[in-house]
């Protein structure tokens, strides 16, 4: 097993080690579980430059916003820090009362030099929801929030259909504007005096 330990925390003489272990994740009911610690005659302290595992987790973006009944991506990246062999990683995601459209969770083999994802949620009633991205039970499992908010009504742009209705419209506008203005100078036209 291996420790990091600060480097301040090292003084040159005779030291003191002290191992304090706590479940970071408690799943069921509580149970008493002994632990042994044994110090073996090869064990000892050596200075490395691999960094402390790390994983660093993004909202992309941190808000979003929709319509209600409009599907709405909630996207992430992961990143990872540390020297130590790399491995697989569950991204998982708490929806927070919007309607999830697929699985709550993402599985990963590997992080790499790093990986992106997301989630599609859908809400049936205009309001603010805080939904949660989290890494469990790897390093120091990271969690971040997503503000989503669903406004009421119909999104302003509606797909092929409401383009071409506005076409059309804008059309129809700019046919009015000719028929007024021709309509004008034919009246003027006819009001003028002829010459003689």
């Amino acid at each position: 097993m291996t420790f990091d330990i600060q480097i301040t925390g090292i003084r040159g003489g005779t030291n003191v080690l002290r191992f304090a272990l706590e479940p970071l994740v408690v799943r069921g009911p509580s149970r008493p579980v002994a632990f042994e610690i044994a110090v073996l005659g090869g064990s000892g302290i050596e200075a490395t430059r691999v960094l402390p595992d790390e994983l660093l987790l993004d909202a992309d973006p941190e808000s979003v916003t929709a319509y209600v009944g409009e599907a709405v991506h909630v996207g992430y990246v992961l990143k990872r820090r540390g020297g130590r062999p790399d491995g697989p990683v569950e991204v998982r995601f708490t929806p927070g009362g919007l309607e999830l459209r697929g699985s709550d969770v993402q599985r990963h083999p590997r992080i790499g030099a790093g990986i992106s994802g997301g989630f599609t949620v859908v809400g049936s009633a205009a309001g603010t929801y805080m939904t949660m991205l989290a890494v469990p039970d790897r390093f120091n499992e990271p969690a971040t929030p997503v503000s989503v908010t669903i406004l009421q009504g119909p999104p302003a742009s509606g797909g092929a259909s409401g383009r071409i209705g506005r076409i059309g419209g804008g059309a129809v506008l700019v046919l009015a504007g000719f028929v007024l203005l021709l309509r004008r100078r034919l009246r003027d036209s006819a009001q003028a005096p002829h010459p003689s």
